[in-house]
């Protein structure tokens, strides 16, 4: 196996409504896991009479939202009208489109510990234009290892098929429940990543802390994962994205003029419409000054 290529470090970050987030995408050495533009981890944290999680409407456009927990539980409001509640192997799966508003929490009066992540998809020009849409997935598959499964959340990986809609990439929990090795087939001609979420991962001679995004690169047919006790991990992966994004806030474009009308239009209450089932208020956009030829992959503030 030729070198890994260096860890990067992750960061924190913390969400409106004060939920601390350990952010592996986008960093700035590192913006794109194929079509995977963010990737954020939140918790253990635990939730009761105060929600672990409340984080108040906001817009999307131009991207899709999965969100996966490792434990607890999460509701999903939007502006469509989709009222959803998520818990560990189930998924949802929001498709922003040409715009869509949302708000998610930790449900009222329930307690638990919340652990999970949410990934962004970058939609392609193909997609970006088209109406929101948002999707309940009960069940995703899971393959038994001797010492552990891995569970298939996105895509497909290891001849199963996650149930949710996806353009070909994978996104995965690798479990180990005791020490063991998982060997696993890869796409070489897909990009890979690994964030350990908790516990001590490798690959074959490669120790892989938390901590870090740990970018597999392409061309690899296959790895040997393991861990020597109980461990977890998130593999995402796809071919290479071919088109460039811009991101900023809530948004992901193509060009600096669509990041500023979509601000102006979620600003005066246009396009995206309501959260009719959140009670509070919503989220302002932050503000934004446009320069010819901003790139905004270093602006994020969700």
């Amino acid at each position: 196996m030729g070198p890994l290529l260096k860890p990067i470090p992750v960061r924190q970050t913390v969400l409106s409504g004060g939920l601390s987030v350990v952010r592996a995408l986008p960093l700035g050495q590192r913006h794109l896991g194929g079509p995977w533009c963010f990737f954020d981890l939140y918790g253990p944290k635990p939730y009761g009479q105060s929600k672990a999680m409340d984080i108040a409407p906001h817009p999307h456009i131009g991207l899709e939202t999965v969100s996966w927990l490792f434990d607890g539980e999460i509701l999903h409001e939007d502006s469509l009208g989709s009222s959803a509640r998520v818990v560990p192997r189930e998924v949802n799966l929001m498709s922003a489109g040409r715009g869509i508003a949302h708000a998610e929490l930790t449900p009222f009066g329930r307690c638990g510990i919340l652990h999970g992540i949410q990934l962004w998809i970058a939609l392609t020009e193909q997609e970006r234009h088209r109406p929101p849409r948002f999707d309940h997935y009960s069940d995703s598959p899971r393959i038994e290892f001797p010492h552990g499964y891995v569970t298939i959340f996105a895509g497909e990986f290891l001849g199963a098929r996650a149930p949710a809609r996806a353009p070909p990439l994978v996104g995965a929990e690798l479990r180990w429940r005791t020490a063991g090795t998982f060997p696993l087939v890869l796409n070489p001609g897909w990009e890979h990543a690994l964030v350990v979420v908790s516990g001590a991962a490798g690959v074959e001679n490669h120790t892989l802390a938390t901590g870090f995004l740990h970018d597999l690169g392409c061309g690899r047919n296959g790895l040997e994962f393991k861990a020597h006790a109980p461990a977890c991990a998130v593999l995402i992966g796809r071919v290479p994205f071919g088109e460039s994004i811009l991101m900023w806030w809530h948004f992901v474009a193509q060009m600096p003029e669509e990041i500023a009308h979509a601000r102006d239009d979620w600003e005066n209450h246009r396009l995206f419409g309501e959260v009719k089932n959140y009670h509070g208020e919503r989220l302002n956009a932050p503000p934004l000054i446009l320069r010819p030829s901003q790139r905004f992959t270093n602006k994020y503030a969700r």
